[in-house]
């Protein structure tokens, strides 16, 4: 006898992606020692999502993946300087909200070279989409 219940009509709806840590060099800052050279910036990034679990199939097309977020994440960092970390997570939820499949982006950034006896500085910010 089998005591496990039948999972296959679960419907899930909500999900979330988390990327902490991401470390990326970019030409970002207002003062003019910032725009002389690249400097680290960290992204943390909470996407939730919309995905139906009996749809999944073990299929990587099925998800948003963490991997498409990372490497288009990397690939804005070579599109020229930014003044504003606002404009930096602005168009990183742009990115991230390009996928249907996400609904909202909640985004940490910050700034680890900017002063010499602080870790960091930066913004948290939300996103979600306009229905």
């Amino acid at each position: 006898m089998n005591n496990f219940r039948d999972n296959t009509s679960l419907d899930l709806n909500y999900g979330q992606i988390n990327i902490k840590n991401l470390i990326v060099p970019w030409s970002i800052g207002v003062f003019s020692y910032e725009k002389n050279k690249p400097q680290r910036v960290r992204i943390n990034l909470t996407l939730k999502t919309n995905w139906e679990v009996n749809n999944l199939q073990d299929k990587i097309e099925k998800v948003v993946s963490y991997s498409d977020i990372v490497e288009g994440i990397k690939s804005l960092s070579v599109n020229g300087h930014i003044n504003l970390v606002e404009t930096l997570a602005k168009n990183i939820a742009d990115l991230c909200l390009d996928d249907a499949r996400i609904y909202k982006v909640c985004i940490s950034i910050e700034k680890l070279d900017v002063y010499e006896n602080v870790e960091s500085v930066g913004i948290q910010a939300e996103f979600s989409r306009k229905y």
